[in-house]
């Protein structure tokens, strides 16, 4: 296995002069001491010793390997590849370790596979950084493989052997072309990797390089009253079903009314509208009479009452409308039914949106796309979505134009016009104080946001998988879907049923049936839909009916047949158990899988990481003593999507400090309390402290496919405590 305190230096492994030769002795492979030890090398210094020892202990692996085959003893293909790989991977090192063992180099003497450029016959190098802060760790490892030519699955498996991501490999341009051929060279290798390598782009606006001024909506929303927002037969029907269902807040609501009501004619009303019999209230043959003068309409009075307490119950979540007076657009809803967007024409705009903001944004990139208003790129767009205060608000667009399997540029639709954008930050500096004494500046993060990860989520990659498990689920689906709408047929023939009956008792009729159908009297609908799934489930009740001729509402009793009434349960119960039990494959049947895939954009946690690099990398670049991100309570009443919480408190805080971790294991990546001196953000917040480790390290370059942590092997040349290693790199060996 390869070890990654070997291939993961950085220095560039310069021999020191006046070094003294001696050092830890490496563990033999084998752990089997070498015959006559101490008689036969005692001519040699320390690390011959141990040069000669590894070197015996090596050059066995064959030998045992081959004695336990013939031996009958059984040995795993993992073992066996276990023991290919350490020792060609040990004699690959013998060079290297044989010069610091018999020889006292000069400076620049020697440099190992940490910094040895085995292509170029071993001249000193450092990594190819590009001019974001990144290298390829394919490409920097293919360097340093020993073996000159061999199949290209063989290279395949020293590449992810020595920690490059698979992802690199994927979607490394014409990289999987290579590596599936049967002889393949190293140079070929490398000079591939260098030529086709992915490489990232960044497009940065600035605030005030340009300011696009978009719609002109009001800073506040406008609150419509009940009447406006759903109409007078709305808070007519919701009265109705509060004084029904909810007799006890409509008396309440009716002694607040009628300010002359006693509490006897308070209790009165409740107990007459729980007997559903409010009339009782003005017959003076009934205990129920209310003889109040001062209450001269008791029904109207309640009445009133009722649509008072449908009011108050509205205002509690109103519906907000949104007007732009030079475009014509208007948004109306609010954050739990939704928002609709409507264009100067009066067309609404496909989409669900819940999220005022976000239907700004959709409402602004129409007009756009229409031309309507006028952007032509090279300008910042959502400098007002972001928290008070701080200074140089910017937008980062993080692109990757070129990778293996690219058919088209991916654009998303609503934020940017920037085509393969798989990142974007929105960042302002701020000055906070971190902790009890320090202050300083740091790159706060507005948001982090893969437009294109989040649509592949939503409607599924383009990949033979995805398309694979779409087409499975519509099969799977297939006698759902049949099962529900043989269901769905039968409760409409028994609300058809019930439609009948109420026409039968006012003498009209019944037209359409697609939903169970409508009653008509005098060509016109008057039956209220409001209540009629609760009547066929309980048998009996009143509906409310509008006549169209003299203007009023009237009152049906009805009572439904035990056969309507059981027709109608019974399939309404076996449809509500089949959407239950099919709601997993409904979510899959309504993605399309037709998002291209790319690097980074797979999960949440891939963009997060690039993205991250790139800011740890840009705040220490610019001096910052730390990077802070915002919380997931803001974004969540920013743009009302619950997934956005979990992202900014959990995702981004873990993939952060594994980031951290790898630049410096003692920087400080954690929840803080911060405060800012610059604007209104304080709170506890996501932090990762930029300290001098950190900011050499960035200096060097950070691999842009991150090699995953693998334990440090405990056989062969090296030692077993990564501590010991230390000697060998001052000794410039690794």
């Amino acid at each position: 296995m390869a070890n990654p305190y070997f291939t993961d230096f950085r220095t560039g492994g310069l021999l020191q002069d006046n070094i003294p030769t001696q050092t830890v002795a490496p563990t033999g492979i084998l752990q089997e001491p070498m015959p006559n030890y101490d008689v036969n090398l005692q001519p040699f210094g320390d690390l011959a010793k141990d040069l000669a020892v590894s070197t015996y202990q090596s050059a066995s692996i064959p030998r045992n390997t081959l004695r336990d085959i013939f031996s009958g003893i059984p040995i795993s293909r993992e073992k066996m590849m276990g023991d290919v790989t350490q020792f060609g991977f040990d004699f690959g090192m013998l060079p290297a370790l044989a010069v610091g063992a018999f020889a006292n180099p000069s400076r620049n003497a020697l440099m190992s596979a940490g910094g040895v450029d085995t292509v170029s016959g071993g001249s000193p190098r450092g990594f190819d950084v590009d001019e974001l802060g990144f290298y390829s760790k394919a490409l920097e490892e293919a360097k340093r493989l020993p073996q000159a030519k061999g199949t290209g699955e063989q290279f395949r498996k020293m590449l992810l052997s020595s920690g490059v991501k698979p992802d690199e490999i994927k979607f490394t341009p014409e990289l999987e072309g290579l590596l599936s051929q049967p002889k393949v060279t190293r140079e070929e290798l490398v000079g591939l990797l260098e030529e086709n390598r992915i490489r990232p782009q960044e497009t940065v606006y600035f605030a005030g390089d340009s300011e696009f001024e978009g719609m002109n909506f009001p800073s506040q929303a406008e609150q419509l009253d009940v009447y406006d927002a759903y109409g007078r037969d709305y808070v007519t029907d919701e009265a109705q079903y509060l004084m029904e269902d909810m007799p006890e807040d409509v008396a309440e609501a009716f002694g607040r009314t009628a300010l002359n009501a006693t509490e006897v004619d308070i209790a009165k009303v409740q107990k007459a509208l729980e007997e559903g019999n409010v009339t009782a209230l003005v017959d003076r043959d009934s205990e129920l009479f209310i003889d109040n003068e001062d209450i001269r309409d008791v029904i109207g009075t309640i009445e009133d009452a009722a649509e008072t307490l449908v009011s108050e119950r509205y205002s509690y979540d109103p519906i907000l409308r949104l007007q732009d007076p030079d475009t014509g657009y208007e948004i109306v809803g609010n954050d739990d039914v939704g928002y609709t967007i409507r264009n100067e024409g009066g067309d609404t705009l496909r989409g669900e949106r819940y999220s005022l903001n976000e239907a700004r944004v959709e409402a602004e990139t129409d007009a756009i796309d229409r031309g309507i208003i006028g952007y032509d790129g090279g300008e910042t767009r959502f400098m007002e979505y972001t928290e008070d205060g701080g200074s140089n608000y910017r937008e980062m667009l993080l692109q990757v134009p070129e990778y293996a399997g690219k058919k088209d540029d991916f654009t998303y639709s609503g934020h940017f016009d920037e085509p393969d954008i798989v990142v974007h930050a929105r960042t302002k500096d701020r000055e906070f104080g971190v902790g009890e004494n320090a202050t300083g500046s740091a790159l706060y993060v507005e948001e982090l946001q893969s437009d294109w990860g989040q649509q592949g989520r939503q409607r599924g990659f383009d990949t033979p998988k995805e398309k694979q498990d779409l087409q499975s689920a519509m099969e799977q689906y297939e006698p759902f879907l049949n099962e529900k709408n043989k269901q769905m047929s039968i409760k409409n023939e028994a609300k058809r049923d019930f439609a009948k009956l109420v026409a039968k008792q006012i003498g009209g009729e019944v037209s359409g049936s697609s939903s169970g159908g409508s009653v008509y009297l005098h060509d016109k609908p008057v039956m209220n839909d409001y209540n009629a799934e609760e009547i066929l489930t309980s048998g009996s009740g009143e509906i409310r009916l509008y006549d169209p001729l003299s203007g009023q509402y009237r009152r049906v009793s009805v009572t439904v047949p035990k056969e309507i009434k059981d027709k109608y349960k019974s399939s309404k119960k076996r449809w509500d158990e089949l959407d239950e039990e099919s709601k997993d494959l409904q979510k899959l049947i309504r993605k399309k899988a037709d998002t291209p895939l790319a690097p980074f954009v797979g999960n949440s946690e891939k963009f997060a990481e690039v993205g991250i690099k790139r800011l740890i990398s840009q705040a220490a670049k610019e001096g910052k003593k730390s990077v802070v991100f915002s919380s997931g309570d803001v974004q969540l009443g920013r743009w009302g999507e619950d997934g956005l919480e979990t992202f900014y408190d959990k995702i981004l805080p873990k993939v952060g400090k594994k980031v951290t971790k790898r630049l410096d294991p003692d920087a400080f990546a954690g929840i803080k309390f911060v405060e800012d001196a610059t604007g209104d953000v304080s709170g506890d917040r996501f932090v990762i402290e930029i300290t001098p480790k950190m900011r050499e390290a960035v200096q060097k370059g950070q691999p842009l496919f991150t090699a995953p942590t693998v334990p440090v092997p405990s056989t062969g040349l090296f030692a077993d405590d990564p501590k010991d290693l230390e000697e060998y790199y001052s000794r410039g060996i690794f």
